[in-house]
């Protein structure tokens, strides 16, 4: 029983060295489950481009022209921290970007760059654009020309993404009131980011396990029984 014992042993740390690299390799690549991955803005239903003209007056000094524009609703993929900065008007109305529920609030009166933040978990993201006359145009509802919000864009086919002075943004977007309903998109102006702060699982991959791995957990299980049945042995000597 002894030999037979050492031998085993013998063959068990052999095999265990030969293979602790593959090992190693193998629990690494399994404790990447889980790691995250960024959650990020992107537009819904995003609506056919079309031309956005008169955009003009303290927005245009801002952000340059803007020739272009679409409709849709600004989603997040998961949680993270939404920020809008105000980046100028040219209205009749006093107008105005909130966040209801958190009570924060740019307008008018603002200096130009101010931001405001609020913590989301995903979905629609909740802001309204208002106006002095009472309107009031919640993201997720249907824009219009009368009264809504754009995705503004330098020109036709162009990226969505804004860099001025008071930043770099990921979306532009440009109100307009109920005034006139003349659909220049420069009513109100904002720029809008986002920033991760989600955990999310990546896809399950399977991991090929080394060949000799399963000859590895049955030395191991072998040994187990050797040594169990000489402590047993002796005890009864």
């Amino acid at each position: 029983m002894g030999a037979a014992f050492s031998a085993l042993a013998k063959n068990f740390i052999l095999l265990g060295k030969s293979n602790m690299k593959k090992i190693a390799l193998c629990l690494v690549l399994a404790s990447l489950y889980g790691t995250s991955h960024a959650s990020s803005l992107s537009i819904e239903s995003l609506s056919a481009e079309f031309a956005v003209n008169n955009y003009d007056g303290q927005p245009k000094e801002v952000t340059g022209a803007k020739k272009a524009g679409n409709f849709g609703i600004l989603m997040a993929s998961g949680a993270g921290t939404f920020t809008a900065t105000y980046l100028g008007n040219e209205s009749s109305y006093l107008d105005g970007f909130r966040f209801v529920l958190e009570g924060k609030e740019l307008n008018e009166a603002n200096v130009l760059g101010k931001s405001i933040s609020k913590q989301v978990t995903g979905g629609v993201v909740g802001f309204q654009f208002f106006d002095s006359k009472g309107a009031v145009f919640n993201n997720g509802e249907v824009s219009g020309a009368a009264l809504g919000f754009a995705f503004l864009k330098d020109r036709s086919g162009s990226s969505f993404a804004e860099s001025n002075k008071y930043g770099t943004f990921q979306y532009l977007l440009g109100f307009n009131d109920s005034y006139k309903g003349d659909a220049d998109y420069d009513d109100y102006v904002v720029g809008v980011n986002f920033v991760s702060t989600a955990v999310m699982p990546l896809p399950v991959t399977a991991v090929p396990l080394p060949a000799a791995l399963p000859l590895l957990a049955s030395a191991v299980g072998m040994l187990g029984v050797v040594m169990r049945r000489r402590k047993v042995a002796l005890a009864d000597a």
